[in-house]
């Protein structure tokens, strides 16, 4: 099953569609069952608030990162029925809110409450923790850049928690309706739908190091001004780590922040060490800098679907485009694979002194992989010229960099005629 999510895109759809469709359905059974011909005319009121609270609690679920699933669909893919859930969740919200008859004022408060404070979250969440604002307009993108400023990243996280406050207030409002709370099976498999995900994802969140790998750093190396590597060992060796894999890593020495980093070396069978490389671009990783020898790590992981992509695809050569930083992980998939396919990495960067890889990449090329270093943005042109015909109709393409560089690129490419079904990319937002 994993292998057929991956591959055809229609049958990721079904999949998402048959699980959004399934999740709420023993509830409305057990509940419109029981009412009988009770309430009849408001029953499409009540089927959106009990959907809509049951997507709340598979996003909650999706946040976790289950790693069967991700293996099978990809985290992007996963944060974005994660967000979507949020919102088509909100809108049946308010229809259930604003439209529904209440009996009781604190079955209303806790209604209102919880739609409040779920309006509050999706609309933060949108601008300041996912790309479906700023990847799109760069005045809100240098708007949020200035505003992270003062608004940190683990602020965010803890404002995004908000939700299980509002999950928690919609429990208590169902448990104060007298018309449903004493319809037995409804209120067993609401009390278990609700405890259940609560339950899991506080074990997920409180024990830290439960079920992640540990590890030290071992080397901390300056690469130039703003861009410096980690060498991180672990105490065992990380399992089904791949090309181009990213994991999520916490410094208690820093903070208990979790950031996803992509590896930069190509991993063995017995893979105990990764290389990050990573640039400074906030407090975070500014701080992440300074990061001493012998300080420890955990780590969540591997996540990632490059490597899963290649390997379905044997017949397809690799076209590799990263910007900036973004070309740690195309540089692991070019020392893993470029003694097996054929592999045109095309690098940009804001100046010379960022070319920090092109000696590596110069002992590299041979005659299966050639690379292209650039100072500033590929154009729509360059890439006419750079890629040949038979890149741009047979080659499946990776492009990973800022959001907004990514769009871009893959807009251009597009355009020379790169079909959308050979495009993957991974964009650096989080």
């Amino acid at each position: 099953m994993v292998n057929v999510l991956r591959r055809y895109p229609i049958a990721l759809n079904i999949f998402w569609v048959f699980l959004v469709i399934l999740v709420p359905t023993p509830l409305l059974l057990a509940l419109f069952v029981s009412m009988g011909s009770i309430a009849t005319d408001q029953r499409l009121l009540i089927a959106a608030g009990i959907i809509a609270y049951t997507w709340w609690l598979l996003a909650v679920f999706l946040s976790t990162r289950p790693k069967w699933l991700e293996r099978a669909v990809g985290l992007p893919k996963m944060y974005l029925l994660h967000g979507c859930l949020g919102v088509i969740a909100l809108v049946l919200a308010f229809l259930h809110e604003h439209y529904m008859v209440s009996m009781g004022q604190w079955i209303i408060v806790t209604g209102k409450l919880a739609w409040y404070l779920t309006l509050f979250g999706v609309l933060f969440a949108a601008f300041f923790m996912s790309g479906w604002i700023v990847d799109h307009f760069p005045t809100a993108a240098n708007v949020k850049i200035r505003m992270q400023k003062v608004i940190k990243h683990q602020f965010s996280i803890w404002i995004h928690r908000l939700n299980i406050v509002a999950i928690l207030l919609v429990w208590l409002h169902v448990e104060l309706i007298g018309r449903v709370n004493g319809h037995l099976m409804f209120m067993v498999l609401f009390e278990l739908y609700t405890f259940g995900v609560l339950g899991y994802y506080g074990w997920y969140k409180l024990d830290q190091k439960e079920g992640k790998m540990a590890g030290k750093v071992v080397k901390n190396r300056r690469l130039n001004a703003k861009t410096f590597q980690l060498t991180l060992e672990f105490q065992d060796n990380v399992p089904n780590l791949l090309a181009g894999d990213f994991l999520f890593f916490t410094f208690p020495t820093l903070s208990q922040e979790t950031h996803p980093f992509s590896l930069t070396n190509k991993p063995s069978e017995k893979s105990h060490v990764v290389v990050l490389t990573i640039r400074e671009v906030g407090d975070y990783t500014k701080g992440l800098s300074a990061v001493t020898v012998g300080s420890s790590f955990y780590a969540e992981g591997p996540f990632g679907q490059f490597s899963r992509i290649i390997e379905s695809e044997p017949e397809k050569d690799l076209t590799l485009i990263g910007m900036g930083t973004g070309v740690a992980p195309l540089m692991s998939i070019a020392k893993r694979y470029h003694s097996r396919r054929n592999i045109h990495l095309i690098w940009t960067v804001k100046n010379k002194e960022d070319e920090f890889f092109r000696s590596e990449l110069e002992n590299l090329n041979d005659n299966r992989l050639k690379s292209f270093i650039q100072v500033g943005r590929v154009t729509t042109y360059e890439l006419s010229q750079l890629l040949s015909e038979r890149e741009i109709k047979e080659n499946r393409f990776f492009v990973v960099g800022s959001s907004l560089a990514v769009l871009s690129v893959e807009r251009s490419l597009k355009q020379i005629g790169v079909s959308k079904q050979n495009l993957s990319d991974e964009r650096l937002t989080m």
